[in-house]
């Protein structure tokens, strides 16, 4: 019998050795077929033969025995002959991706990302000729090696930290000069006294700056130079002039010598991603070595560096399906890499007052989560303790294995209230309120996020897209402000700026669903109300495809906390926004009166959450209700009054959260329908 067994076995494993050969062989012939329908030979072959350069000091290279290389190539191993299949198709691919065919270029750069393992010398003859296009391609692939990318030019060279203020204070005094940023004066004066021989710094009205009497600290001027740098790029769109005074070589020079330094890094990857809404300096990037640096940032695991990263590869990659422009002030969070996947619909989140895309929008401390039901701890045993009986020893093994299951089974007929449940109701507010046990376990292995909507809704959800909108904001005109923002803090300038950023990030050819909080609600009203009112038909498109919308505490009718007296607000100062937040503004209400009407003209679904704790703020020590719950009742949609406060209704405590579950459960809804 044992004899029959080993025959069966050994049949079996030369059948499954022939049949995993002829598996292989067809995948190879396929893939070949393939590439020889979409790579022009040609191209390739006058590829091949221009000269193929390698980095001398590479150790491949490097002692190698000549004979035994030439005699090793006239009886190749195995491992020789997977290699150089593999060398050969990523070549292939390479030239596929340089092709007139935008179909044929994603394809090729796909299956190019996907190869590993090869010798470091042939990614870098493959990165040698590597056009900026294809590089794009493959820095928008997720988990792409980068060796796929040239180190930056140059990156031998070492600069101390003074030569390199130096080179940021020429590089600024030259942009001062081409623009009328009053910001650069300032910074130039405060920064380096004897900038104020050559110019006059109160040429112009800046009762909104503060005058230079204390001046920087020249240690820390560098990452100063560089903020001051990422600002102006923000406000002027000045990538280009950047660009001209030889500002990408500068940087790159910065990020080596500062890449300890987050805040610096965190700096450089926003300034980089303003410089990439001109599409046209692709190639500056790419020959001075941004293209890979911006790969490895984007694998990055702090979302303050990968988020910034991915903006701007979607900025420069034109072969994608979904390329849209990211401006600043708008961030796409989800897909960050090329993908297959359609998208069906559009989320945009909106933070409120002195909040952030990466701030506003995290997970809720561990600390304030509510206790888990866990399972009952072993009972110790005591080491001098020894069952020399086996039967003894296997039914206790049968009972706590039967302890175990039955452990499993408590709660099966259960079902869980979620957390954060609301503690009142309007009648038109509908669940889920409640959570069934296999899907209580599996949402309770999630780690802390930093962002829920990045991490969190792309599990539960396909077919999405996500983006988030920034802007700043400040509560009193005594801090230093940049004058030309300080001319666009209203709601109604902010709403201007919003509707170009999100046309230019193609929002409205989808259905679409708003999330935001407090005073990013009304800034999501204006919009809308405004492209409800808009003549433009893409405008007009925007609001028409707005499916739902999500409330976090927002001051419909404003807030308390802004009515100032007189006396306040001449020691206060303040700014514009706050002032909009009045309780019973006369501007708040003609607002939501708008609002509602557009609402009678355009179906949308909206739910609202109100906040009925007070919210602790450290800096006096005490509780204020920020929004009450009159005013963040909109009067229309579901309503629901939730156990946090104002800086916590919209971070949930985890994705079993009902704050988080709702809007789950409305983004699933539209998708159904979409």
């Amino acid at each position: 019998m044992l004899l029959k067994y080993k025959k069966l076995l050994k049949r079996g494993s030369a059948l499954l050795f022939i049949s995993g050969g002829g598996w292989m062989w067809y995948q190879v012939h396929k893939m070949r077929d393939t590439l020889n329908r979409i790579v022009n030979t040609d191209v390739l072959d006058a590829q091949r033969s221009q000269a193929q350069y390698v980095y001398l000091t590479d150790p491949p290279f490097i002692g190698r025995n000549l004979e035994d290389e030439l005699y090793s190539f006239d009886k190749p191993s195995v491992s020789q002959w997977w290699n150089s299949l593999r060398n050969s198709v990523a070549w292939r691919l390479l030239s596929a991706a340089k092709t007139s065919n935008r179909i044929d270029r994603l394809h090729a750069v796909r299956l190019l990302a996907k190869i590993k393992n090869l010798n470091d010398s042939d990614y870098k003859q493959l990165a040698q000729v590597c056009d900026a296009r294809t590089a794009v391609g493959l820095a928008r692939t997720r988990n792409v090696d980068l060796r796929f990318f040239l180190k930056p030019p140059y990156s031998h060279i070492s600069h101390t930290r003074q030569e390199l203020i130096n080179e940021m204070h020429q590089l600024i005094e030259a942009l001062n000069l081409e623009t009328d940023h009053l910001c650069l004066k300032y910074f130039l004066s405060k920064s380096f006294p004897e900038f104020q021989d050559r110019h006059k710094l109160f040429d112009h009205d800046q009762t909104s700056l503060e005058p230079p009497t204390s001046f920087i600290n020249r240690q820390d001027l560098l990452p100063v130079c560089v903020q001051t740098l990422t600002h102006h790029s923000s406000v002027m769109n000045s990538g280009r002039d950047i660009v001209k005074h030889g500002g990408l070589r500068l940087l790159m020079s910065v990020r080596r010598h500062c890449a300890s330094e987050k805040e610096i890094q965190v700096l450089l990857a926003n300034l980089i991603a303003n410089i990439s809404v001109n599409q046209d300096l692709l190639e500056n990037l790419f020959q001075t070595g941004w293209i890979g640096v911006l790969a490895e940032w984007a694998q990055d695991p702090d979302i303050q560096i990968s988020v910034p990263a991915a903006k701007a590869l979607a900025n420069l990659d034109a072969d994608d399906d979904m390329h849209n422009l990211y401006v600043n002030g708008m961030f796409p969070l989800h897909p960050l890499w090329r993908t297959l996947e359609p998208v069906k619909v559009d989320v945009v989140f909106v933070h409120g007052l002195l909040g952030g895309v990466l701030v506003t929008w995290r997970q809720r401390d561990r600390s304030s989560r509510a206790e888990k039901l866990t399972k009952p701890q072993e009972i110790p045993v005591p080491d001098d303790f020894k069952m020399s009986d086996e039967k003894t020893q296997e039914y206790m093994l049968e009972v706590s294995a039967q302890k175990h299951e039955e452990w499993e089974e408590i709660g099966q007929d259960f079902e869980t209230v979620m957390p954060d449940s609301p503690e009142n109701t309007n009648v038109q507010a509908t669940g889920p309120f409640i959570l069934q046990r296999n899907q209580k376990s599996s949402l309770q292995s999630d780690k802390y996020t930093r962002c829920w909507p990045m991490d969190w809704l792309p599990k539960d959800c396909s077919n999405l897209r996500i983006l988030g909108v920034n802007y700043d904001t400040k509560l009193t005109l005594w801090s230093p402000m940049c004058p030309i923002e300080a001319t666009k803090r209203s709601l109604a300038e902010r709403s201007e700026d919003m509707l170009r950023m999100l046309q230019q990030a193609g929002v409205g050819c989808r259905p679409v669903v708003w999330v935001a909080h407090s005073m990013g609600g009304l800034l999501v009203k204006n919009t809308l109300v405004k492209a409800w009112k808009s003549d433009d038909p893409e405008l007009k498109n925007m609001c028409h495809s707005t499916k739902g919308i999500v409330f976090y505490s927002v001051p419909h009718k404003g807030t308390p906390m802004a009515n100032l007296t007189s006396a306040t607000e001449l020691v206060v100062s303040p700014t514009v926004e706050v002032q909009e937040l009045r309780e019973n503004s006369p501007a708040l209400l003609n607002l939501h009166e708008q609002f509602l009407k557009m609402l009678q003209d355009i179906p949308v679904e909206v739910i609202s959450f109100a906040e009925t704790r007070p919210t602790l703020v450290p800096a006096v020590r005490m509780q204020f209700s920020f929004v009450p719950r009159a005013s963040a009742d909109p009067g229309v949609g579901e309503y629901f009054e939730i156990p946090q406060d104002h800086l916590c209704i919209c971070k949930p405590a985890s994705r079993e959260s009902f704050l988080y579950q709702k809007v789950l459960h409305l983004i699933s809804k539209i998708l159904a329908s979409s």
